[in-house]
């Protein structure tokens, strides 16, 4: 991407990242709370059952809302940048792909700080420091670029699909309890529910946090390039649909 074009990505990111909590009280504290609060309702309600095994339940339960609510709201409000910023969509001259980015850009940075948060809560509850939490950022960098490609999908679709953004609000609803947020791996009883897990992008990225932050375990080199290669070619590929679907982005928004 051209300089130019690179800064306007920049001041995307900042207008979409300023405006969004700029008319409720406590502003940029919620993007905080939402997950601190569902962690809370979460933990006093499964803490029993399926957490009674899991060491550390609380950091457990923080990460995996972090890691998808930080899916969650990257990926709705990227799906309809489009159509919301309709008049730059049909009457500006510039790459499309400037809205998408900028509007995941404008999410990720309280992803980042949850992550710090997150370290913080987790050494203050009895969690030793340890190496593996070097690894955060590589882990904040597969979880970008998995978020961005499904973005460039949604975006695109939702422009020609009405629908869509109700019906990904129910896949949303199915993914949080497909994925072992709130409970492990080990709590699922059917081979099959374990093997969605296993192949579920985001349960992953949340196992490597977990390994990192909890387990003090790094992930091997060999886990984080295949992870980052997977990720980078369905990324090419969602942006080259994009790109073909963009010169009918006027028309249909």
């Amino acid at each position: 991407m051209d300089k130019p074009y690179r800064n306007l990505v920049r001041e995307v990111a900042y207008s979409q990242y300023a405006v969004r909590d700029q008319n409720t009280i406590l502003g940029l504290l919620w993007s905080f709370l939402n997950p601190l609060l569902m962690m809370a309702v979460l933990f006093a309600y499964f803490r029993m059952n399926a957490g009674r095994d899991v060491k550390h339940y609380a950091v457990f339960l923080l990460l995996g809302m972090i890691h998808y609510t930080h899916f969650s709201n990257s990926t709705s409000t990227a799906m309809n940048v489009l159509v919301v910023s309709a008049q730059l969509t049909r009457h500006a001259i510039l790459p499309k792909e400037v809205l998408v980015i900028g509007s995941v850009l404008a999410t990720s940075v309280e992803f980042v700080v949850s992550m710090l948060v997150c370290v913080a809560v987790a050494c203050f509850t009895g969690i030793s420091v340890s190496w593996a939490m070097l690894g955060l950022p590589f882990i904040v960098v597969l979880q970008l670029l998995f978020v961005m490609w499904v973005s460039f999908l949604l975006s695109s679709g939702r422009v020609f699909v009405k629908d869509l953004s109700h019906v990904y609000q129910v896949l949303l609803r199915l993914l949080f309890f497909a994925t072992p947020i709130f409970y492990a791996t080990q709590f699922l009883e059917n081979p099959l529910a374990q093997q969605l897990v296993r192949f579920n992008p985001l349960a992953g990225l949340i196992g490597l946090s977990r390994n990192a932050v909890i387990d003090g375990h790094l992930f091997p080199v060999n886990v984080f390039l295949t992870l980052a290669v997977i990720h980078a070619v369905a990324l090419w590929v969602a942006f080259r649909w994009f790109k073909r679907c963009e010169p009918s982005f006027a028309e249909y928004v």
